[in-house]
């Protein structure tokens, strides 16, 4: 029962409910050579990274991964042990936690807080997974970003 919609199926949903769910959507393949990666994710969104992040690190020491991780709680972060163990045990990751009970939403609105968890943001392939509030606020920061490098005015 971490989350909201685990909490409510948790609380709400009986043995023999149908549950209709959307697909997943986008494109999340890692590149075939290793280059810098930032690892965007909240909430349950984790999930499909940690698949990449248990197979890349461990068997690749060339590549350089760092996760920023939105979660409510410590208690609430899914995998939060398990990326703990993995970055004490592999120098090529590093894991940061964001929890928005003590922080509030990590904000997208200007690059302040993204360039204080990972100054070198802008030469890193990023992913994002998680909630979709959470990826239009990325995405919108990632497209500011594009216009002033275009433009040369600084975005945020």
């Amino acid at each position: 029962d971490v989350g909201s919609v685990s909490g409510h199926l948790v609380s709400n949903t009986r043995p023999g409910d149908v549950l209709f769910l959307a697909p997943p959507q986008g494109e999340f393949v890692l590149p075939d050579r290793p280059r810098p990666l930032l690892m965007l994710t909240a909430g349950s969104g984790i999930t499909p990274v940690m698949s990449m992040i248990r197979t890349l690190v461990p068997r690749r020491p060339d590549a350089d991964v760092v996760l920023i991780h939105s979660s409510r709680t410590p208690e609430q972060s899914i995998f939060h042990e398990e990326l703990r163990e993995l970055a004490d045990q592999f120098s090529n990751l590093r894991a940061t936690h964001w929890f928005t009970q003590e922080r509030g939403r990590l904000d997208f609105r200007s690059p302040a807080e993204l360039e204080e968890l990972c100054p070198d943001w802008r030469e890193r392939a990023a992913y994002a997974c998680g909630p979709t509030g959470f990826l239009d606020d990325a995405e919108a920061l990632w497209a500011a970003e594009s216009a002033a490098v275009k433009t040369g005015i600084p975005a945020g």
